[in-house]
């Protein structure tokens, strides 16, 4: 794509058309490797996010789930579930006293 020098290092676009397989790899599933119809394969770090192993298997379920249909729409609902679990398992940070 065209824009900045350099950019393409950063951020990389994969529409679900050109999907044609997902993995995820490393220490508790922290890489997601997007696999395009050209042979392709761009790398996202997942590692630094704050989303479970449980939420990372859900976002490729998800991206699976583009793949397999016909119109290439994908299904989150398993995403959605595994989020508002860690959500509620995690402490309300709004709630905790602030320390003077």
């Amino acid at each position: 794509g065209e824009g900045r020098a350099g950019s393409h290092r950063y951020a990389r676009q994969v529409p679900f058309r050109e999907l044609r397989a997902v993995h995820l790899a490393g220490e508790s599933s922290s890489m997601l490797q997007l696999e395009d119809s050209r042979g392709g394969v761009h790398a996202l770090p997942l590692g630094g996010s704050q989303m479970r192993e449980h939420s990372r298997q859900a976002l490729a379920a998800g991206l699976r789930s583009a793949i397999a249909h016909p119109a290439k729409v994908a299904n989150w609902d398993a995403l959605r579930i595994a989020l508002r679990m860690e959500q509620r398992q995690r402490p309300d940070e709004s709630s905790t006293p602030v320390q003077p």
